[in-house]
């Protein structure tokens, strides 16, 4: 939000610095001249942050992934800490998608309430073919019934490819 704190203050010290320079300008011959550089200066404020987006400096996507990893905007200028910052926001919203879907089947499947849903799972993205893959799973349960866990179990082993003993119900 700096950036934008920053663009506005800009844009006021120009208007006020051409309002005053207006003020003092005692011959109106020259005023319709200055009124031009004036706007002409005002317009290039106001664009400037925005031709920089176009040609690609991304420092909108910067400033919110700083924010939203409390992370200082200097510490993601270079490019590799911006990727991992990425990077790690990615595989923090794919855990938690994977664990509320699975929760919400699990719930719907077996008309349960599920606590939460905790799982491990290969976080590595430079590894395609393994990324993603889930190895363990705990689901933990309100209520637990001894037919529900091991029917919940297969279940689970067979629609997400997890093997059976690392599958843990708690409850």
């Amino acid at each position: 939000m700096q950036i934008f704190k920053d663009w506005i203050i800009n844009i006021i010290v120009i208007m006020i610095f051409v309002t005053i320079l207006d003020a003092i300008t005692p011959n109106a011959r020259f005023k319709k001249y200055i009124d031009m550089v004036a706007g002409i200066v005002i317009i290039i404020a106001i664009i400037s942050p925005v031709v920089n987006m176009i040609k690609g400096e991304d420092f909108l996507q910067k400033e919110v992934l700083s924010n939203a990893l409390g992370v200082k905007q200097e510490e993601i200028t270079n490019d590799s800490t911006y990727v991992k910052a990425q990077e790690d926001v990615f595989v923090d919203r794919y855990k938690e998608n994977m664990e509320e879907t699975m929760k919400q089947w699990i719930g719907r499947r077996y008309d349960t309430d599920v606590e939460r849903v905790s799982i491990e799972f290969d976080s590595d993205i430079k590894d395609t073919q393994r990324f993603g893959y889930i190895n363990k799973v705990k689901v933990y349960l309100d209520d637990v019934k001894e037919d529900m866990t091991s029917k919940i179990i297969e279940d689970i082993s067979s629609f997400y490819n997890v093997d059976k003993s690392n599958i843990t119900i708690i409850g």
